[in-house]
C-alpha cells in the first residue's frame, strides 16, 4: 500500500505541473496577440483552471476521482477553446496530452472514463463546430481518420496502462513476499545469533576447563618427575645397602672362621650395622615421601578423568548447537529461494552460515576425537599410577621388614659383643639374618627398577597429554574465531 500511495501522489504532482504549463502555453500567446485587456477572459479562465487543479490536488477525495478530474480539466477546457477561439493545431496536442495524463495512473477505470469523455467531446466538436475542430478539412472521411487515430492511440494507451498495472501489482506482491521472507530471515538470524551466544558461552567454559586441565597436567608432570627422582635415589640407596650387606656377610664369614679376631672385628661390624640401619631409615623416609607423592598423583589423575568427562559433555553441547545452526541456515536458504531474485543475497549469507555451522560441527568432532584419545591415555596413566602406588606400598612394606631385621641384627650384635666367646653360634644366626636381608634388598631393588620404568612411562604419557591439551586449546581458539565470524555475518543482515 505504501508503494501504491507513493505512485498516486507522484502522478498527482506531475499532472498539477502539466496543467500549469498547459495554461501558460494557452494564455501566454493570447496575451501576446491581444494584450491583457482583450485576453482578460482567457486569463480569468486560466486562473480558474489553476485554482480548480490546486483544489483538486489538496482536496481529500479518492485518488481515482482525483486522477479523473486532473485528466478531464485540460480536455474540457480545450474543447471549450475549440468553440470559442476556433481551430488551432496545438489544441489537438492538448487533447492528446490529457490522454497521457489519464494514463499516468495505470488505472483501467480512469483510462476508460477519460476515453469515453474524449469520444464525447470529439463527437460534440465535430457535429457542433466541425470547422473549428478540423478547419477547412472538416469532411466526414477526415473526421473518421482523426477519430480513428485518436481512438487507436487511446486503445494502445489503455493496453499499456493495463499491462503497467499488472506489472505494478506483481511488483507489489513480490515486495510483500520479500517482506515476509525478510521477517522469516530476521527470525532465523535471531535464532542464529542466540545459538552463537550459547556457542560462545560453551567455548568459554571449554577454554576454562582446558586451562584447569593444563594446570593439573603440569602438576602431574612435576609430581611424576619428583617421583622419578625419588625412585632413582631409592634404587641407588638399595644398591648401596646391598653392597654394605654383602660386605657385612663377608665379615660374618671371616668371623666364623677366625673367632679369635671376632671381638676386634665385632666393633667395626656393629658400626657398619648402625650405619646401614640409618640408611634403611633414610630410605624408609624417602618411601613415605614417595608414597605421599604417588597418592597426590593418583588424586590428580582422577580429577583429570572427571575434567575430561566434563569436556566431552560440553563438546556434545557445542555439536548440538552447530547442528541446530546448520538446520536454521538450511531453513534460511529455503526461505531465500522462495524470495526469488530478492533473496539471492540472503541465500549467499545462509550458505556461509551453513558452511560455518558444518565447520563448527567438524571442529567439535575433532575436539571430541582428541579428548577421546586423551581420555584413553589418561585412563592408562591412571592404571599405571595406581600400579605404581601399589608398588610403592609394597616397597614400603619391604623396607619396614628390612628395618625390623636391622633392629634384630643390632640387638643381636649388642649381645654378641659380650657373649661372643661363649656363643659362637650367634654368628651363624646373624649370617642367616643377613641372607634374609640381602634377599629382601634384592626384592627392593627389583621393585625400584619396576617403579623406575613405570615412572618413565607415566612421565611420557603425561607429556603426550600435555601436548594434546595444547592442541585442544588451539582448536578451541579456532572454534571461538569461527563463532566470531558467525556472529559478524549475523550482524550484517
Amino acid at each position: 500500500m505504501g508503494g501504491k500511495q507513493f505512485n498516486m501522489n507522484w502522478a498527482h504532482r506531475l499532472n498539477l505541473g502539466t496543467t500549469v504549463i498547459m495554461v501558460l502555453l494557452i494564455v501566454s500567446p493570447l496575451i501576446y496577440m491581444y494584450g491583457f485587456s482583450k485576453a482578460s477572459l482567457y486569463i480569468m479562465v486560466g486562473v480558474l483552471i489553476l485554482g480548480l487543479a490546486a483544489v483538486n490536488y489538496f482536496l481529500k477525495i479518492p485518488d481515482r476521482l482525483k486522477g479523473i478530474i486532473f485528466a478531464m480539466l485540460p480536455a474540457v477546457v480545450t474543447a471549450v477553446l475549440f468553440f470559442i477561439d476556433g481551430y488551432a493545431i496545438n489544441k489537438h496536442y492538448f487533447l492528446f496530452i490529457s490522454v497521457i495524463m489519464a494514463a499516468l495512473y495505470f488505472d483501467r477505470a480512469v483510462t476508460l472514463i477519460h476515453w469515453g469523455v474524449i469520444n464525447i467531446l470529439m463527437l460534440g466538436l465535430y457535429f457542433g463546430a466541425a470547422e473549428n475542430f478540423l478547419a477547412q478539412n472538416n469532411e466526414l472521411p477526415q473526421f473518421i481518420i482523426v477519430y480513428a487515430a485518436m481512438n487507436g492511440c487511446q486503445y494502445m494507451i489503455y493496453r499499456l496502462s493495463k499491462w503497467g498495472r499488472a506489472i505494478i501489482q506483481e511488483t507489489q506482491q513480490k515486495q510483500q513476499e520479500a517482506t515476509e521472507v525478510m521477517e522469516d530471515l530476521k527470525g532465523v538470524l535471531q535464532a542464529i545469533s542466540e545459538g552463537s551466544v550459547k556457542l560462545s558461552t560453551n567455548v568459554n567454559e571449554v577454554s576454562g576447563s582446558l586451562q584447569t586441565m593444563n594446570t593439573i597436567s603440569g602438576t602431574i608432570l612435576q609430581s611424576a618427575q619428583q617421583i622419578a627422582e625419588s625412585i632413582q635415589e631409592e634404587a641407588e640407596m638399595a644398591q648401596s645397602i646391598n653392597k654394605v650387606m654383602q660386605a657385612s656377610m663377608k665379615k660374618i664369614d671371616e668371623t666364623a672362621k677366625t673367632s679369635a679376631l671376632v671381638v676386634a672385628d665385632s666393633k667395626h661390624m656393629n658400626e657398619a650395622i648402625v650405619s646401614s640401619w640409618e640408611k634403611v631409615n633414610l630410605v624408609t623416609n624417602h618411601m613415605d615421601t614417595l608414597h605421599g607423592t604417588i597418592h597426590t598423583t593418583t588424586n590428580t589423575v582422577d580429577d583429570l578423568q572427571e575434567s575430561l568427562t566434563k569436556v566431552n559433555y560440553l563438546l556434545g553441547g557445542i555439536k548440538d548447537i552447530a547442528d541446530q545452526t546448520n538446520l536454521l541456515a538450511l531453513n534460511a536458504a529455503i526461505e531465500a529461494a522462495r524470495a526469488g531474485e530478492h533473496g539471492k543475497g540472503f541465500a549467499v549469507v545462509a550458505e556461509e552460515v551453513r558452511k560455518l555451522a558444518e565447520q563448527s560441527a567438524q571442529t567439535a568432532s575433532q575436539i571430541t576425537e582428541v579428548t577421546g584419545q586423551l581420555f584413553a591415555k589418561s585412563g592408562a596413566a591412571q592404571s599405571q599410577v595406581h600400579a605404581g602406588k601399589a608398588a610403592v606400598e609394597e616397597g614400603a612394606q619391604l623396607l619396614e621388614e628390612i628395618a625390623q631385621a636391622f633392629d634384630r641384627i643390632k640387638v643381636a650384635f649388642n649381645g654378641s659383643t659380650e657373649k661372643l666367646m661363649a656363643k659362637v653360634g650367634a654368628t651363624h644366626e646373624a649370617n642367616e639374618e643377613f641372607q634374609q636381608v640381602v634377599a629382601k634388598i634384592e626384592q627392593l631393588a627389583a621393585v625400584s627398577e619396576e617403579s623406575t620404568a613405570l615412572t618413565a612411562e607415566i612421565v611420557s604419557a603425561i607429556s603426550e597429554e600435555n601436548e594434546m591439551l595444547s592442541s585442544i586449546a588451539q582448536v578451541a581458539e579456532e572454534l571461538e574465531e569461527l563463532n566470531e565470524e558467525l556472529r559478524a555475518l549475523s550482524s550484517k543482515i
